[in-house]
């Protein structure tokens, strides 16, 4: 087995764009472990990023059971005087009526469902990163660290 590289060293060492990072380039220090904790509150966010991904089973904090299904995973973005916040949350896509609830509300909240309609799941839309809504933000506590957590989702309107 050969440990040849099929590319140009030389390539690799000329400079970076100005707004791109190259192998040698220098950057602000970013304490990774000051996160902007917000105060409970409501809050405007806009769809950062969406996954796909799956949930094999098991029992929820609450007690109840998961099945074995499909899971949306998304990441918000919430602006704020001290920086940019991130909050990622998952959707277990079955039709127990907590994650129903859930799903309706998050999909009421980017203006793509309207009470008492179906609910078409838009997770494959276009413009669903980018989509901006309301949420109510709470903190939670795990492993004597505190996070924020989509408590629900506020429809427009």
């Amino acid at each position: 087995m050969s440990n040849d590289f099929n590319f140009n060293a030389e390539s690799q060492q000329t400079a970076a764009p100005a707004n791109d990072f190259g192998w040698d380039s220098e950057f602000d220090f970013d304490d990774p472990d000051e996160f902007v904790i917000l105060p409970p509150g409501e809050y405007g966010y806009v769809v950062r990023s969406f996954q796909r991904s799956h949930y094999d089973g098991g029992t929820a904090k609450d007690g109840h059971t998961i099945p074995p299904c499909p899971v949306a995973k998304i990441q918000i973005g919430i602006k704020t005087d001290k920086g940019d916040v991130v909050i990622n949350d998952s959707f277990f896509i079955n039709p127990n009526p907590i994650n129903t609830k859930k799903m309706s509300g998050f999909f009421q909240s980017v203006g793509l469902a309207t009470e008492g309609s179906k609910v078409k799941m838009a997770w494959w839309s276009d413009n669903l990163v980018g989509m901006a809504g309301r949420a109510k933000i709470t903190n939670r506590k795990y492993n004597d660290k505190t996070y924020n957590n989509v408590s629900h989702y506020i429809k427009k309107g």
